[in-house]
């Protein structure tokens, strides 16, 4: 099995949790409490290191037209201008096209502790960490999902080698990166990327 083989294999194995859709943001998002409302808190517990990916049922343009809030931390992104010099640098064919039902990733990255890289990424309270800094921005009523894949979503079933070919890449920065590569190669870049 080679890279592009097992980066199509996690993300089609990812557990998917929808948000948004709502007037405002739910202050508890991606906490403990609201994987215990969601019913997946054994699911969300067992989450470590691995990858993500934020979806949204949106346009570029409509991420275009976001200004940069106010409050948001110097490391949060603006949404409105990262995309625009993304779609100055990548051609249409080279950014990541929305799903036939229309949900577009804006962004995927990898981490050690995808929960607290998943919250950090909504929460954006400081100016130490580059993140996206969702509810900074009034996007809380667009549909919204995160994907997600850790150790736990490796199927039993899968051949051994496989099975035990994530768990070395997902334990290694370096596998992590090459998997996070693998899947932007095939499936184009996601506009709120930086790098």
């Amino acid at each position: 099995m080679n890279i592009s083989a097992i980066a199509d294999y996690v993300w089609n194995n990812c557990l998917e949790y929808s948000f948004g859709a709502d007037i405002d943001w739910q202050e508890d998002l991606f906490l403990a409490g609201w994987a215990t409302n969601q019913g997946v808190d054994a699911q969300w517990r067992e989450m470590k290191e691995g990858w993500y990916w934020f979806c949204a049922k949106a346009s570029y343009e409509d991420l275009h037209k976001l200004k940069k809030p106010s409050s948001l931390p110097a490391k949060g992104c603006d949404f409105g201008l990262i995309t625009r010099e993304n779609q100055n640098v990548f051609s249409a064919e080279l950014l990541c096209k929305p799903s036939e039902d229309k949900w577009l990733v804006v962004y995927n990255g990898h981490e050690k502790n995808i929960k607290g890289r998943v919250r950090s990424h909504f929460s954006l309270n400081n100016d130490s960490t580059g993140a996206l800094g969702l509810c900074h921005y009034p996007v809380s009523a667009w549909q919204w999902k995160i994907r997600m894949f850790s150790v736990n979503q490796i199927d039993p079933e899968a051949s051994s080698e496989l099975r035990q070919q994530i768990k070395l890449l997902i334990k290694s920065k370096s596998g992590r990166c090459a998997i996070e590569s693998a899947w932007r190669v095939k499936n184009g870049w996601p506009v709120l990327c930086k790098e």
